[in-house]
C-alpha cells in the first residue's frame, strides 16, 4: 500500500510542477507583450512629439501664438533630434 500512496504522491507533485511551469510561462509571456506595447507606445509618442515639435516650429522658425507671446515647446528636448 506504501508504494502506491508514495506514486501516487509524486504523481500530484509532478502535475503540480508541470502546472506552475506553464503558468510561470504564460506570466512571462504576459509580463513581455505588455512590456512590448508600452514600449511601442512611448516610441510612438516620442515620434508623435517630434513630428508636432517640427510642424508647429515650422521647421526651425520660431512662431508665436495668437497673443503674440512664444509658444511653449514641451519637447525642447527632441528639437536636437530633428534638427533644431
Amino acid at each position: 500500500m506504501a508504494t502506491i500512496a508514495w506514486t501516487a504522491a509524486w504523481v500530484v507533485v509532478a502535475v503540480m510542477g508541470a502546472v506552475a511551469v506553464v503558468m510561470a510561462t504564460i506570466v512571462a509571456a504576459m509580463v513581455i507583450a505588455v512590456m512590448m506595447m508600452s514600449t511601442i507606445m512611448v516610441m510612438m509618442a516620442v515620434a508623435t512629439m517630434m513630428v508636432a515639435g517640427f510642424e508647429r516650429r515650422g521647421g526651425g522658425d520660431k512662431k508665436q501664438g495668437e497673443d503674440g507671446k512664444d509658444v511653449f515647446h514641451m519637447d525642447w528636448r527632441l528639437n536636437s533630434l530633428i534638427g533644431g
